[in-house]
């Protein structure tokens, strides 16, 4: 399995709740930990022009060859 299978079994275990019982304060708390591990999902820059890229998440102006959106946070792959 690699990084990527891996980081998206866990986040159909965290769906299922298959990982945290149920607990009403826990739903913030896995929200926010799925939103974490999607981001490790690497995306494709949006092209919006000549030599000009943008994150496909938050749409911030993208240095070319970046790993990661400075502003969200965002996994990238060009």
């Amino acid at each position: 399995m690699n990084d990527i299978e891996a980081i998206r079994k866990t986040i159909r275990r965290l769906e299922s709740r298959s990982i945290i019982p149920f607990d009403e304060d826990a739903d913030e708390v896995v929200g926010i930990a799925i939103q974490g591990l999607e981001k490790q999902i690497p995306k494709e820059p949006i092209y919006i022009g000549i030599e000009s890229e943008a994150c496909p998440v938050c749409l911030n102006c993208l240095k070319s060859g970046q790993r990661f959106c400075e502003n969200c946070g965002q996994r990238l792959e060009w």
